[in-house]
């Protein structure tokens, strides 16, 4: 059974709706939309609405539209990843972001700090506290929401976040894992392949990268990789900080390698006791495809959408894999490539 609690300003509980229909994306690392169908008018834009599954919460987000149309509401927003994304690190670490500083320590305990700085009306709770960070941050995050995506990759972590009662946030998070042997999802038993999508048209073949200095004097680093037969397409990557020229040429070969070749595979699950997500597997985890033509794919589970008709959860679920290019790192690249290290 499906319950929505919707939340004001300040977090605090308004009222309990039922919803008739909607769907709403789980991803890896990214915020993502949802849109909500009711016949309850008590939610106003600006408020969280958090969806309870046998009252496990499945998702949490902020309303930024409402439309009403012959008395049924729509609601519409997105998780509340994107307003971490909205939320300055200056002003959330209270320093000025000049140099780079290394944090240690525990992954989850780092966004459970920063979360509460984010939400400070809350209580952030969490029952994960692995101690597995190690990674730098540089001028180049500019936002909670970056930050922590850094933390995330760094770290082959994942997280979700849910407002779960009054002004108590909950963090939910697991580390990625490679169930490519144990896991092979059948098209034909579990899965229904939809979408295969091989796509160059954001691929450059050149890259210039620009790092410290003016002008004439700028320090910079260029890769061509352009074939005899091929045209040039050259990607500027100007990074606009003071670094070391070994730093600019690292991060230039990083950057070149998030532009490559795309390959997204879309499925739908069917209604099975064979592979079960959010059982034997989950957003974040790596696992195999047996494709329609027989051939077998290595990827991540990037996201998952879950369909809400009737007012009860579908039973099947859009799943799509592998990392679109926003969020794409060059260590996921790698790990895409030549599976985990």
């Amino acid at each position: 059974m499906l319950t929505c609690l919707i939340f004001d300003k300040m977090l605090n509980q308004k009222t309990i709706i039922s919803i008739t229909a909607g769907s709403f994306t789980a991803h890896v690392w990214d915020w993502q939309a949802f849109d909500l169908k009711t016949k309850s008018a008590s939610v106003e834009v600006e408020d969280f609405i958090t969806i309870l599954d046998e009252r496990k919460p499945i998702f949490s987000g902020v309303v930024k539209q409402t439309q009403e149309s012959e008395g049924t509401y729509t609601y519409s927003g997105f998780d509340l990843r994107y307003l971490l994304d909205r939320v300055q690190m200056n002003y959330l670490l209270k320093r000025n972001m000049v140099s780079s500083a290394v944090y240690s320590g525990g992954s989850f305990a780092i966004l459970k700090n920063t979360i509460q700085l984010a939400f400070p009306l809350a209580t952030v709770i969490t029952k994960l506290d692995a101690d597995k960070t190690t990674f730098s941050l540089s001028p180049r995050m500019q936002t909670a929401f970056a930050f922590h995506r850094a933390n995330c990759i760094s770290n082959d972590m994942t997280y979700q976040i849910y407002i779960v009662s009054d002004r108590r946030v909950y963090i939910e998070g697991k580390y990625l894992r490679d169930l490519r042997k144990s896991v092979v999802l059948l098209t034909d038993i579990t899965h229904k392949q939809g979408e295969v999508i091989k796509s160059t048209k954001e691929a450059y073949n050149q890259i210039l990268g620009l790092g410290a200095g003016e002008d004439n004097a700028r320090d910079f680093h260029f890769i061509d990789n352009r074939v005899s037969n091929d045209y040039a397409s050259c990607y500027v990557y100007d990074i606009r900080e003071t670094i070391s020229h070994a730093e600019l040429v690292q991060r230039t070969i990083a950057k070149l390698k998030e532009l490559q070749f795309e390959y997204t595979v879309k499925f739908t699950t069917l209604d099975n006791h064979v592979a079960e997500l959010g059982e034997e597997y989950d957003v974040g985890d790596y696992v195999s495809f047996r494709m329609q033509n027989g051939a077998l794919v290595e990827d991540l589970v990037s996201a998952y959408t879950v369909n809400i008709e009737k007012g009860i959860l579908s039973p099947k679920y859009d799943l799509e894999t592998g990392i679109k290019k926003g969020s794409l790192t060059a260590k996921l690249k790698d790990l895409k490539e030549g599976g985990y290290k």
